[in-house]
């Protein structure tokens, strides 16, 4: 099986007011360079993404990065800012599949996509998460690429990584 990286994404609420999400510890969107952080029971850090557009795929690329086209993300999104760490992946799942243990701190490693879905429900199940209104589930290929290109250019090829907040 393929393995992914593991960099839960978070649902906001369909319908919440500032008033709402102050009284449920929902955090308050923010705009600037520096979006809202939280962080949740497990201690992930997660960054709002604000809806936008940019430019996916290449004319000049791969055939199956064509042809070139423009993407909407319409809802806004929070992204884990970190990779998913043997121990929060153990505190969620109780296992750890990673070959290169030895640090909790260490990225979890050999997930492949069903083990990561996984891995999102069982954290949207925990009882702190569903208090919080908090639901995870993996990123779109185009939201974890609208996420990475809105921190270095419009397209994959303008990368310049000296700009670059967050490591994805």
């Amino acid at each position: 099986p393929q393995t992914e990286r593991l960099q839960p994404a978070r649902r906001l609420p369909e319908e919440s007011t500032a008033e709402q999400s102050r009284a449920s510890g929902e955090p308050q969107r923010t705009h600037g360079q520096d979006s809202q952080r939280i962080e949740n029971s497990i201690r992930m850090e997660l960054v709002l993404i604000e809806p936008g557009t940019f430019t996916m795929g290449s004319n000049a690329g791969e055939p199956s990065e064509r042809p070139e086209h423009t993407v909407f993300i319409s809802k806004a999104f929070y992204l884990a800012i970190h990779e998913v760490t043997q121990h929060q992946y153990s505190e969620v799942i109780s296992s750890n599949p990673s070959r290169f243990g030895g640090h909790p701190n260490n990225p979890v490693e050999r997930v492949s996509w069903h083990e990561a879905t996984r891995f999102c429900e069982g954290l949207s199940s925990l009882s702190s998460e569903v208090a919080a209104r908090r639901i995870y589930r993996l990123p779109t290929e185009a939201e974890w690429e609208y996420a990475a290109l809105s921190q270095i250019g419009n397209t994959i090829y303008e990368r310049v990584t000296d700009r670059r907040l967050y490591p994805w």
